[in-house]
Order: C-alpha cells, then sequence, then structure tokens
C-alpha cells in the first residue's frame, strides 16, 4: 500500500493495494480464512481490490447467500467482478446513489460532489428489485462515462440512485415485483405467463440463472423479463 499524507489535501479513503512492491506492506485475509458463522450482508468498496475480495469470499458466499454490495466503477475490472458474482447464482442491479447527501451526519450543506455519484451493483440470490436497471452478465453496458462520474445522466441517477430502502429488496427476502412485467412479456412474446412457467417448471432443478439463460438463448426472452418469470416461479414453487 503506498504511504498516505494525512496531513495532505486528498482523498486518503481512494488508496487502492497493489502488487507493484512499492510503498508499505501489509497483510490480507480472505474472508473464507475468518470464523464467521453466517453473514446477511457483504459490502465491498476496496478501490480496484473488489475481484480478490470475491475470490477469498467463494465458499462463505456460497454457504451464506449474503446481499452483495459493491462499488463496481473501475472499466477494466468490471467484467470480471460482474461474472465472478454472477457465477454464484445471483441476480444483478446497477444502483448510482449521489456522493453527496443532505442529510448527511454532520448536516453539512456544502456540496463539493455536484451531480456526482458512485456507481455501485446491489447483488441478490433471486429475484426482481423494482426500479432498477438490470444487468445482464453477457450483455451489458456500464451506467456511466468512467472517466467522469459527474457526467451520470440525471435521469439514471434518479432511477438507479435510490436509497436502498426505497427499493422493494429488503434483507429479510421478501422480493417483490416480478408481476409488473407480466403485461408486457405476454404482449411482446405473445404467449400467457403460464406457458413460461411450465418451461421454467419443466427444466428444475437447474439454477436460477440457468433458468434465466434457457429462456434468453432457447426462447428469445430479454434477460429482464426472463429474469422475472424465473423470480416469480420459483418463489410460488418455494412458498
Amino acid at each position: 500500500m503506498l504511504p498516505i499524507d494525512y496531513a495532505a489535501s486528498g482523498n486518503c479513503g481512494s488508496v487502492s493495494l497493489n502488487h507493484s512492491g512499492k510503498g508499505k506492506i501489509v497483510r490480507v485475509r480472505p474472508l473464507d480464512a475468518l470464523n464467521l458463522a453466517s453473514y446477511g450482508l457483504l459490502k465491498i468498496d476496496v478501490e480496484g481490490f473488489e475481484s480478490a475480495v470475491l475470490r477469498g469470499a467463494d465458499d462463505k458466499i456460497d454457504r451464506c447467500r449474503p446481499i452483495i454490495y459493491v462499488e463496481n466503477v473501475r472499466a477494466a475490472n468490471q467484467q470480471n467482478v460482474i461474472s465472478r458474482i454472477a457465477d454464484h447464482d445471483y441476480c444483478l442491479f446497477w444502483h448510482l446513489p449521489r456522493l453527496f447527501s443532505a442529510a448527511n451526519f454532520r448536516g453539512n450543506q456544502q456540496n463539493i460532489w455536484p451531480g456526482a455519484s458512485s456507481i455501485t451493483m446491489l447483488c441478490l440470490q433471486g429475484g426482481v428489485v423494482e426500479g432498477a436497471q438490470t444487468i445482464d452478465p453477457s450483455n451489458w453496458t456500464s451506467p456511466a462515462n468512467l472517466g467522469n462520474r459527474s457526467e451520470l445522466s440525471l435521469d439514471l441517477v434518479d432511477k438507479c440512485g435510490r436509497s436502498l430502502d426505497q427499493f422493494t429488496a429488503m434483507s429479510d427476502g421478501k422480493i417483490t415485483g416480478p408481476a409488473a412485467y407480466f403485461p408486457s412479456i405476454e404482449k411482446k412474446y405473445g404467449r400467457p405467463i403460464s406457458h413460461w412457467k411450465e418451461l421454467v417448471l419443466a427444466a428444475l432443478p437447474a439454477r436460477h440463472m440457468e433458468l434465466v439463460a434457457m429462456l434468453k438463448d432457447q426462447h428469445g426472452l430479454g434477460h429482464g423479463h426472463a429474469n422475472a418469470i424465473v423470480a416469480h416461479t420459483l418463489a410460488e414453487k418455494h412458498a
């Protein structure tokens, strides 16, 4: 880790770990090496070290199935981070919270980040988040110009940057919203929802994202529509 001068002006929170051999040597431990019986939320903001954190948490992610909330702003790493989480059979959504909140802890109303937002992902073990932009791991587009986060579309920030507690996917696992897609699915593909649900049930015990891929690859559904059908079908089956 490069040395930090805390007396100097700068963003100390953006310091990254690297393998260059320069700076101070620090010891790191993977999450799988920690004696954690379980955990429900994994928050990752490690300035480019996201893939390494995920690699070191493979076993516990599979066992504990936590909600994962991860910053994914670096263009060179984005696909790797998306693929690593999707490989655990998670559904991914962009979340673009503004860097400034008027409701901050100190009540400071000076906004030194006008228009700037973070590029993060909310990752769940299945389901749909109303109002959030779904990420198709094999065909996605970054929601922003990664060279300048202040150039994020305000419409996109308003759509994908709401507070997490405004989303309908909560930590208790009660995920609502898939049925809202059904009218547009029936209109676009010309078949009743029952038809698609039968296909999903016939393909069990395939995993969630395998079922989504089946509907996309074999029947031409879009990622969001396929995910909604699978989420609703599995929720009914396990109710």
